[in-house]
C-alpha cells in the first residue's frame, strides 16, 4: 500500500504475508479516531468555590468568579495530532493480555503469526 505525503514524497508499507493487507489494511489514523474522543465536549464549565476561587486555578473575582471554563484535550493541538496523525496498521485477530504480565493469548484464525513478550531476563540493567 502506497500513501501520497506531499509533493514527491511517498510511504509504502509491504509485507510478505500473502493476504495480510486484506486482513489488516492500512489506514490514515483519521479512520481511527476513537467514538469517546468524537463525542467529547471541548470545553469544560464548572462553578467557582463560594470563595470566589477555583481548585488548581488562580484566583479569580467578580463576575468570572461565578464560573469558569477551560478546555478539553479536544482542543490541545498536541494531542489531536498524537491521534489523527500517522497510519495504524491494525491488528489480524483479537488479543488477550492478563494484567501479571506472564499469560498472552491470541486467536490468530490460522494465521501463522502471533506476538511474543520480552521477560525480564531479556532486559537487563
Amino acid at each position: 500500500m502506497k500513501f501520497k505525503l506531499g509533493g514527491n514524497q511517498y510511504i509504502e508499507f509491504a509485507t510478505d504475508v500473502a493476504g495480510l493487507e486484506d486482513i489488516a489494511r492500512v489506514k490514515p489514523s483519521k479512520f481511527f479516531i476513537p467514538q469517546w474522543f468524537k463525542d467529547m465536549k471541548e470545553t469544560i464549565n464548572q462553578p467557582a468555590s463560594p470563595d470566589g476561587s477555583v481548585p488548581g486555578r488562580f484566583e479569580r473575582s467578580g463576575d468570572t468568579a461565578k464560573k469558569w471554563h477551560s478546555g478539553t484535550v479536544k482542543r490541545c493541538p498536541a494531542i489531536v495530532d498524537l491521534i489523527s496523525e500517522g497510519f495504524i496498521i491494525p491488528m489480524w485477530c483479537d488479543f488477550l493480555l492478563q494484567n501479571d504480565g506472564t499469560i498472552l493469548e491470541w486467536d490468530n484464525k490460522n494465521f501463522p503469526y502471533g506476538i511474543e513478550y520480552h521477560n525480564t531476563a531479556q532486559i537487563y540493567n
